[in-house]
């Protein structure tokens, strides 16, 4: 197709006023414009169109890795053949859990494939949310992998659970070829449900195609584009960028954007040669800095959240003059509302950044408190109206009712009410100017004013509060706290910020706290918001005193934080936290250290000190060198030493700091990071990492008794270094495990016989490992099965096992070591691929360690709301270790370590103060 017929595109409809259309991406040779007769079927009918003409085609690229359409559309029809054995035909809900990347994306396909509608699950939601949640949707069936299994199966009540990465990539390979109708149901997304009940946004084929015409023909998408996936698919923002790509016989790149830092995600997309780059504006700007550029991005999608002038500012420095900026409006139950677009030749717009004009068959009012069209520059509802709405919430016809609504009787057009406050320009551009409710958007997450305000009401000393969202014209939206104390002064910001952390998550922690004599107040008795005091920026009121830098880099680093944080002046002694900073600000700062000093300097860098001080005698230390063995907390103290194996090998152990500050001071407190963030080999066993630990332990503490700890891996890892010290002849006063699970203790015979035929044989340990392993996964995998199901399941693995042990013993020629797993040297993986790779190496290993006997004090922490139920924890660590105890702690396997983290200590610190007692 020429250009002159690519040009033949409709123009999104201009609303009233409008007298220009929006700026586009240029035309590209290959750009195919999206029909709208081609929303009239279902999105596996598209799919598998792209997968016929292009089977060889790159569909998927994760890191190094790719996948093409024909070997995708496979594996989703083998997903899909599993489902219909399972199921049959019927269109229903099939719910699923499963990390970023190729498995989650072929399991939607598979599902549509199937006939049936997906509703995906996040893996940060609570346990007993996703419980009710599989009620709700009367699920029957959950696909899941391996990791998430036995959490799931606690949690499915008569569902099913499917592991899916276990299903035979070669048990179907052709298109089931059901008849799926436009209008059949395609997914649901649940809300968040901050407060209140969640709702399930429903949505159809059509919309979903329709949804993806509009981003293609505004984005003038083209097979050679590479679109970016950074957002979860667990979250209806990835349904576009997914689509998008794979209806379009595009490539899609999943990244989770947990496993990396700023740094390794500027370098991703570099590498992956990104041409559609989406995001919401917090991540966008967290790269960015020093001259880095990117060439091959093309469009900049802004959505989720409002863009500030300062990320046009920094679009225009990072991208090339072919590079254009599409911030937009959309919404689950709308899809892709209106869009502005911005390019190198426009002037930066005064005040709010608008969001654009309407998408094809798109329109939108903006409706005052009493339901009339508002006028240009008033502020108002927003209301879409479209003909491709959501059919409403899933089991929610009140809910339904209150937010759609008919257009006219005499036509298909809906309405639907947003809650989203907009302004209209005299160009009939829309203005976005936040919600209508209490409810604003911190760091991409919603929070209720309200929730915050109780809590802070609820600390001793604070007579009254309010809290507002500050919207500053260069900086992410944060929250301001106004309190008038009981008495003067009142408590300090650090009293405040830590004992709000008790209660609530980092991002609904205010940023900065004001103190008022009184509250303004209106006519009418109530807090006259409109009248607070703008926060002045100067420096909290601290535990801390000021203390003033004393040279050139300290002083550097001063100017640093106060840009960053908007607070003057900054003491060298002043935490950074406690100043109002987050992990993302703490993320953007270090990217910027490094920029200015020319040193990479390790997150992890802050475990020991968030203050200028230490942060600038590390600079001056060559910071650069890899994570020490220990890291010493608090040296100091009389007691015995605490050595705690964090076990957080991914996100650097912060959480230690708040548990170092909550144990008592005289409590010497030393963390031991993972092996691997020193630089070094990873050892191949956690027994094998226990003796490298504890030779670390031992240049400080050279006999016992020992204090040791641990969460979650670190936990296994230190009960084997207790096991070691126990059989030397040394005393462990106690043993603290944080999340640590004993589940593998079951398999302790299957371990024994497999070392014995290991010594038979004369297998390497390695292969031997690797065997033990297959075939505990083997049995794992049977627990719950019916008899002729689990015969079933032995036939279909032992085939698989015979060409897999032929293939293994094809290589221990000679007594070599088969070629089973990856190398464990961290020098080998790629800085973008270490976080991924670490991860993998320690699920690895947590799969191969088997639990032995231990004869002395073992105290386990579980988390209340963890899927596997606390008694099951404790009865699996008594058959090794007969005086284990357990004790309940609030919150989740993450959320024990970040809103309940003063909980975690008060119970840490309980546990060392009996053993200095010699009780338990």
């Amino acid at each position: 197709m020429n250009e002159e017929e690519n040009s033949s595109v409709s123009e999104p409809s201009l609303a009233s006023g409008q007298t220009s259309p929006p700026r586009r991406p240029g035309l590209h040779r290959r750009f195919v414009p999206f029909r709208r007769g081609e929303i009239e079927q279902s999105i596996p009918a598209r799919f598998e169109s792209f997968a016929a003409r292009h089977p060889g085609r790159v569909a998927i690229r994760t890191g190094e890795d790719q996948l093409s359409y024909a070997d995708l559309n496979g594996r989703a029809n083998c997903i899909a053949a599993s489902i219909l054995a399972q199921r049959g035909t019927a269109s229903e809900p099939v719910t699923f859990l499963l990390p970023q990347g190729v498995l989650a994306i072929a399991t939607i396909l598979g599902i549509l494939k199937a006939g049936k509608f997906y509703v995906p699950l996040d893996p940060t939601w609570t346990g007993s949310r996703i419980g009710e949640l599989i009620r709700e949707l009367q699920a029957r069936l959950v696909l899941t992998d391996g990791e998430h299994w036995p959490s799931l199966a606690e949690r499915a009540g008569s569902a099913r659970v499917l592991d899916v990465s276990a299903i035979d990539s070669s048990a179907a390979s052709h298109n089931p070829g059901l008849s799926i109708a436009p209008d059949d149901l395609a997914y649901v997304y649940y809300t968040s449900g901050t407060t209140g009940r969640p709702k399930g946004v429903m949505d159809s084929h059509r919309n979903v195609l329709h949804n993806v015409m509009r981003y293609t023909n505004a984005l003038r998408i083209t097979e050679d584009d590479r679109l970016s996936l950074l957002q979860s698919c667990g979250f209806s923002g990835a349904v576009s960028s997914v689509f998008v790509a794979l209806l379009n016989g595009a490539c899609s790149c999943p990244l989770d954007l947990r496993a990396v830092t700023p740094r390794e995600l500027a370098d991703w997309i570099d590498e992956q040669a990104v041409t559609i780059y989406h995001s919401v504006p917090a991540i966008f700007r967290s790269f960015l800095y020093g001259e880095r550029r990117f060439p091959t991005v093309r469009v900049i999608r802004l959505e989720g959240d409002r863009a500030s002038r300062a990320d046009l500012e920094l679009y225009k420095r990072h991208f090339g003059p072919g590079c254009v900026v599409a911030v937009g409006l959309g919404t689950t139950e709308t899809g892709l509302v209106c869009q502005y677009f911005f390019d190198h030749t426009m002037a930066i717009p005064e005040g709010v950044v608008p969001i654009g004009w309407p998408v094809e068959d798109v329109a939108f009012l903006v409706k005052d408190g009493r339901g009339e069209d508002s006028g240009v520059g008033e502020a108002g509802e927003i209301v879409v109206r479209s003909a491709y709405l959501a059919p409403g919430y899933w089991n929610d016809p009140e809910a339904t009712a209150g937010a759609f609504s008919p257009a006219t009787s005499d036509s298909r057009e809906r309405l639907y009410r947003t809650g989203d406050l907009g302004r209209l320009r005299p160009d009939g551009c829309l203005e976005y100017l936040g919600r209508i409710d209490a409810r604003v958007k911190v760091r991409g997450q919603w929070v209720e004013l309200a929730d915050v305000e109780a809590s802070l009401a609820g600390i001793r000393g604070v007579r009254e509060c309010v809290v507002v969202a500050c919207a500053e014209e260069d900086s992410d939206p944060h929250l301001v706290a106004y309190l008038v104390p009981a008495v003067q002064p009142g408590p300090t910001a650090s009293e405040l910020r830590r004992t709000l952390a008790e209660t609530l998550p980092q991002h609904m922690i205010p940023r900065s706290f004001v103190t008022l004599e009184q509250m303004p107040l209106s006519p009418n008795g109530k807090v006259d918001r409109a009248a607070l005091p703008p926060p002045g920026g100067e420096r909290p009121r601290l535990a801390t005193e000021w203390v003033p830098p004393r040279n050139l880099v300290q002083q550097k680093l001063t100017q640093l934080w106060e840009d960053l944080l908007t607070i003057r002046p900054v003491g060298i002694e002043d935490d950074f936290f406690e100043l109002g900073g987050d992990s993302l600000l703490a993320a953007v700062m270090m990217g910027r250290v490094e920029e200015l000093f020319h040193r990479r300097i390790p997150l992890s860098t802050l475990l020991k000190g968030a203050t200028v001080e230490h942060l600038a005698f590390a600079i001056v230390q060559d910071a650069t060198e890899p994570q020490p063995a220990v890291v010493s907390l608090r040296s100091g103290g009389s007691r015995t030493p605490f050595f705690f194996l964090h076990g957080d090998y991914l996100s650097g152990g912060f959480y230690c700091l708040e548990l170092a500050r909550r144990l008592d001071r005289d409590q010497p407190f030393f963390v031991l990071p993972p092996c691997g963030l020193d630089g070094q080999e990873i050892p191949r066993s956690y027994e094998a990492m226990a003796e490298r630990h504890l030779g670390a332990i031992r240049s400080l503490l050279p006999r016992g008794p020992y204090l040791l700890g641990g969460l979650c891996n670190g936990g296994l890892v230190a009960y084997e270094m207790a096991r070691r010290l126990e059989a030397e002849g040394e005393s462990v006063s106690t043993l603290v495990l944080v999340g640590a699970s004993a589940a593998n203790v079951r398999y302790r015979r299957l371990r024994r016989r497999m070392r014995f035929l290991g010594e038979l044989v004369q297998w390497h340990p390695q292969t031997e490992t690797y065997v033990f392993r297959r075939v505990r996964d083997f049995f794992a995998h049977q627990e719950g099965m019916s008899p002729v199901k689990r015969f079933a399941h032995v036939l279909r693995k032992t085939r698989i096992a015979t060409r897999e042990l032929v293939r293994l013993a094809s290589r221990l020629g000679g007594g070599a070591t088969a070629e089973v797993e990856g190398g464990l040297d961290p020098g080998e993986l790629s800085p973008r691929g270490y976080r991924e790779g670490i991860w993998e190496i320690y699920q690895r290993l947590d799969r191969e360690y088997v639990p032995q006997e231990y004869g002395g004090r073992v105290v386990v922490l579980w988390p209340e709301e963890d899927p596997t139920p606390a008694s099951t924890v404790v009865d699996e660590w008594k058959r090794v270790a007969p005086g284990a105890q357990l004790r309940p702690i609030r919150g989740d396997h993450t959320t024990s370590l970040t809103r309940h983290v003063a909980t975690l200590a008060d119970t840490v610190s309980a546990c060392l103060s009996e053993a200095s007692e010699g009780k338990g």
